[in-house]
């Protein structure tokens, strides 16, 4: 008799955000076992809100400084962390940006710790050098991180792979371009580009030399 297929048990973390939603569809139509970190302050309407939707996965109320230790003696077969600082006009600068990259760092550590094979992170597309006009390829193309934001993340970034192959572990790291798309923040520019415009009103630009790559 054939061994039951065993469920992949996944950790995520931002789930609640933009693309960390789409994920969590996915994830759970796979039939995936997902357990989600949430904000203490949003964790019970959150699960209500899981609920309507017809998404079965277990929450728990968890804010960036207590990941580490809510999932200390918890395993899983990968993390999709996605949370961070991202209100538009204040994550560049934000001073919490170094406190999520302490709490990245220790998450993951927590989790390796306890067998963790595989842990994905997100960083962004201002890791890379800025005025770059070619594509840009993670294996050869140079990162010179400028804001507080993309800083914080390159660094993150760095000390994970350390950190995975002291673990023997594997790391990914999505550098993450310009999404957009229903359910973005009203604030996030495609929206309200169309908002503007679909108001008849006139559209001011900081600038009209950014080139932006958008993904759907």
């Amino acid at each position: 008799m054939a061994n039951p297929v065993r469920t992949m048990k996944i950790l995520m973390t931002g789930a609640s955000g933009f693309i960390g939603s789409a994920a969590l569809s996915l994830a759970v139509s796979k039939g995936y076992d997902v357990t989600v970190l949430a904000r203490p302050a949003t964790a019970a309407g959150y699960r209500e809100k899981l609920k309507r939707d017809g998404l079965s996965c277990e929450v728990i109320p968890a804010d960036h400084a207590g990941w580490a230790s809510a999932v200390r003696n918890r395993s899983f077969d990968s993390c999709l962390h996605l949370a961070w600082i991202a209100l538009p006009g204040q994550y560049l600068n934000s001073p919490q940006n170094e406190e999520f990259a302490a709490s990245t760092l220790a998450l993951a550590d927590s989790l390796f710790k306890n067998g963790l094979p595989h842990f994905l992170g997100t960083g962004t597309c201002i890791e890379y050098a800025p005025g770059l006009t070619a594509p840009c390829r993670e294996d050869i193309t140079p990162c010179a991180p400028v804001s507080p934001y993309a800083v914080a993340k390159h660094r993150t970034h760095q000390s994970l792979v350390e950190m995975a192959d002291q673990y023997s572990s594997t790391l990914g790291w999505a550098r993450v371009f310009y999404p957009y798309g229903a359910g973005e923040h009203p604030a996030r520019t495609a929206t309200t580009f169309l908002k503007t415009l679909a108001a008849g009103q006139p559209l001011v630009l900081k600038t009209g030399a950014s080139r932006k790559d958008f993904i759907e």
